[in-house]
């Protein structure tokens, strides 16, 4: 996959209104396909007299697996809407001879499909950069074939992602038609014109709108981790109520010795197997299987996150380990195979995720050999090229945790989390790109998504809550998110160009909010939606207790912090008129907050003008105002610390600016209390960051992963200075540290720093690529240094 330079991939600007954009290919399908599920494959025979390297680009709705000779190359597209629908780039390398390319495209429809996967209609559409092979290759032109793939099924409603398990009837599956062989194939139906958004201003609403993809290749890698914990004999397969049970030593060692060494199992007949493999760490994988004879066997597999403590238990106790399996049952249904008898091999049609692997075996008359069990690890392929080293253990091993989460929430978009939903929740969202930024410089997944987000917002202004999705969902403080993520791309990444493209959802979000103002108070009403803040104890679905329409200091303090942002931006960006008027904005809802929230007698805010409520939430918010007021600014250093346990408590989602705020008002000290809860994951057998703290839905969620950017930015304080990323800041507090080493990446290359406390003193080794402002004041110039700096104790 290759990131393109223009939007469409071949010349068309002498071309007229009409055609401009058009691709020289066609949509295809198969004729009358039914109006729900369809699982289908395409096949195209090809013979060439000479060695070729070629490019095709290739897109399906909606998913698709392209196959040559055989053997897979590629999946895609990458996830969007109708309006912005992704191909990508694949090369082809064509030895003399003939070859079959061979699609299998799955459409689960409107009903059917995972939330995230929004399709249009079933089709596909692949087409040959260069216009010779135009007769030869492109589908609509070249002698394109189809067929159905039979005994398919998708058992369940559209829901979140764990609900997409296909059942496979192998009788009457053609199990050949990924290499193209086997009878069935038929003509294929001509949908509609391929058109690129961008190029072509003329595109029906009943085709896609397609753009190029941006994302490399994701992680394709074949593993077989951990060990084979149990293998016992249920009563009968899939069933939620058959808790796990200890089975037989050399049966462990059999299936054992086929997971690390490839050695065959062998199932006698008329016996139920179910085998259960200890990852020892959480994956996002592909499960594949060999195997010969077995008529009449059926195979299930699924991988799972925990295994719960009650049968169908979604929400698990916070004090139940997680690497415990005996007398604890599987979490959710499998995908399943029924076999005929003869030599197959095949796999998931999408990835699962989890720390536990199952593999349930049911056979009839006929033994089955397995012959191969594996994993297929996929994510985005972000590592930790900062990395991160300390003299505590505890707390090397908690960073860890946090990339681990991070990664396996990265694929085709930033997602909350992997097995429970795979959405792109977009509050979640800004800390996993702050987090990206601060492990590697590639930042190919924030921009797609950036601009995806941007391109696809509401029309009143704000973008949506997440996307995609098939509910059109408002969420305020997720909107507000958004202009986070633009700010902080601006002060990590500079590309004026790039942040001034994001500038006009980032003005219509804060008009849109500041149309919500009302007049007498100077205050902003909280607008229609889901009011999510955090997931609080005593709070109803996560939202600030209010009245309906009613002003939070929340939205109010958060609302203000984002004006004084987008003034920075806009005189970044040479738009000083524009700065002058969010910074206007700002000073004034910040003083109408004041005002109205404020609670003399406590020194803290409350959380609505009638103050009813508290929570910590407002005072952070407030805190990371630069409009504040000093005398309030000093009050809160002293009273958010002290009111832990007094107010409603933040969450691990809202510790990110929990722990930001504490660095603001100069309280770094407390942000290692506060971390302690982190530390207690590991102990739980979490390989991965929860959702919440205590019961919890999901075991790998993204939003709980900032600890391992706030102890970079915030305790060894080392950051860009202002938008630009022309310039870092190193203020370091160190705590109970004794040494520690990391870095930051940037575009003019990597920050590496190395601290050692020394005494009163801190040792500071820095090679910078931009100039770095200490805290005595100190600027030095890009290069290698040697410093010392006083240890705050």
């Amino acid at each position: 996959m290759t990131t393109l330079p223009s939007p469409h991939p071949w010349p068309d600007h002498d071309r007229g209104f009409i055609e401009r954009g058009l691709w020289p290919a066609a949509w295809i399908g198969i004729p009358d396909p039914p109006a729900k599920e369809l699982l289908a494959a395409y096949r195209l025979e090809v013979t060439v007299d000479q060695t070729e390297n070629l490019r095709v680009f290739v897109s399906a709705d909606e998913r698709f697996e392209l196959f040559l000779d055989g053997e897979r190359i590629a999946r895609g597209p990458e996830r969007g809407d109708a309006a912005n629908w992704y191909f990508q780039a694949v090369d082809l390398d064509l030895a003399p001879g003939v070859h079959r390319l061979v699609a299998r495209v799955w459409t689960q429809g409107l009903y059917l499909a995972p939330w995230s996967h929004l399709g249009l209609h079933h089709g596909f559409i692949l087409a040959a950069q260069d216009p010779a092979w135009k007769d030869r290759l492109n589908t609509g032109h070249a002698s394109w074939l189809g067929q159905r793939l039979a005994g398919v099924h998708f058992p369940t409603a559209r829901a979140s992602a764990w609900h997409s398990h296909e059942t496979i009837d192998g009788n009457v599956y053609p199990w050949q038609a990924t290499a193209g062989e086997g009878d069935g194939w038929t003509a294929v139906a001509i949908l509609h014109a391929g058109r690129t958004l961008g190029s072509s201003s003329f595109i029906h609403t009943f085709e896609h709108s397609l753009r190029p993809g941006t994302l490399p290749p994701l992680l394709n890698r074949v593993c077989r981790p951990g060990l084979v914990a149990n293998v016992d004999h249920p009563v009968k397969t899939d069933d939620p109520d058959a808790a796990m049970v200890p089975g037989d030593g050399a049966a462990i060692a059999a299936w054992q010795t086929l997971w690390h060494n490839g050695s065959p199992v062998t199932v006698p007949a008329r016996t139920n197997v179910r085998v259960l493999v200890d990852l020892q760490g959480y994956f996002n994988a592909y499960v594949h299987w060999k195997a010969k004879d077995g008529a009449g066997a059926r195979i299930l597999a699924d991988l799972g996150e925990r295994l719960g403590v009650k049968p169908g238990l979604k929400t698990e106790p916070s004090d139940q380990p997680r690497d415990v399996w005996a007398g604890r049952f599987w979490p959710s249904g499998s995908a399943s195979w029924s076999l005929d008898g003869q030599p197959h091999r095949e796999g998931l049609l999408w990835w699962r995720s989890g720390r536990w692997l199952k593999l349930e075996i049911a056979t009839g008359g006929q033994s089955l050999v397995i012959e191969d069990l594996h994993l297929e690890e996929t994510r985005f392929p972000l590592e930790d090229d900062a990395g991160w080293a300390s003299d505590d253990d505890g707390l090397d091993r908690l960073l860890t945790t946090c990339v681990r989460t991070v990664q396996c929430c990265m694929h085709e978009s930033f997602m909350d989390c992997p097995w429970y939903e795979q959405q792109f929740w977009v509050g979640d969202a800004r800390m996993q790109m702050l987090l990206s930024h601060h492990l590697s410089a590639d930042d190919r997944l924030i921009r797609r998504c950036l601009t995806f987000l941007a391109d696809t917002r509401w029309p009143q202004g704000p973008v949506m809550g997440r996307y995609p999705a098939p509910q059109r969902l408002c969420i305020p403080s997720f909107a507000l998110g958004f202009n986070g993520m633009v700010s902080d791309f601006a002060r990590y990444r500079g590309d004026p160009v790039f942040v001034a493209s994001l500038m006009p959802t980032v003005r219509a979000t804060l008009d849109w909010f500041l149309a919500h103002r009302d007049d007498a108070t100077g205050l902003v009403r909280t607008p229609r939606g889901w009011d999510f803040t955090d997931w609080v104890d005593g709070w109803n679905m996560g939202e600030p207790p209010h009245g309906t329409d009613a002003p939070t200091a929340i939205l109010n303090w958060w609302l203000a912090g984002s004006l004084e942002d987008a003034g920075d931006l806009e005189l970044w960006l040479g738009e000083p008129e524009l700065a002058a008027r969010w910074r206007r904005r700002a000073a004034d809802l910040a003083a109408a907050s004041d005002r109205a929230f404020w609670v003399e007698a406590e020194g803290l805010y409350a959380t609505d003008p009638e103050h009813r409520h508290r929570c910590e939430h407002s005072q952070i918010l407030a805190a990371l105002c630069h409009a504040l007021p000093s005398t309030r600014r000093d009050c809160l250093a002293q009273t958010l610390p002290e009111a832990d346990g007094r107010i409603d408590r933040t969450n691990l989602f809202f510790d990110f600016y929990h722990f930001q705020a504490l660095t603001a008002l100069g309280r770094r000290d407390r942000i290692w209390k506060r971390l302690e809860r982190y530390r207690e994951f590991a102990k739980l057998g979490l390989f991965t960051t929860p959702e919440t703290a205590g019961a919890t839905r999901s075991d790998c969620h993204a939003w709980s992963a900032h600890p391992r950017l706030d102890v970079v930015r915030l305790i060894v304080g080392l950051e860009p200075v202002g938008p630009g990323a022309t310039a870092v800041r190193l203020d370091p507090d160190l705590g109970p540290l004794m040494r520690i080493e990391t870095g930051l990446p940037l575009p003019a290359g990597m920050v590496r720093c190395r601290i050692e406390r020394a005494g009163n003193a801190l040792r500071v080794d820095l090679d910078t690529p931009v100039p770095c402002h200490l805290n005595d004041g100190r600027v030095l110039a890009a290069g290698r240094h040697q410093v010392e700096l006083n240890h705050r104790p």
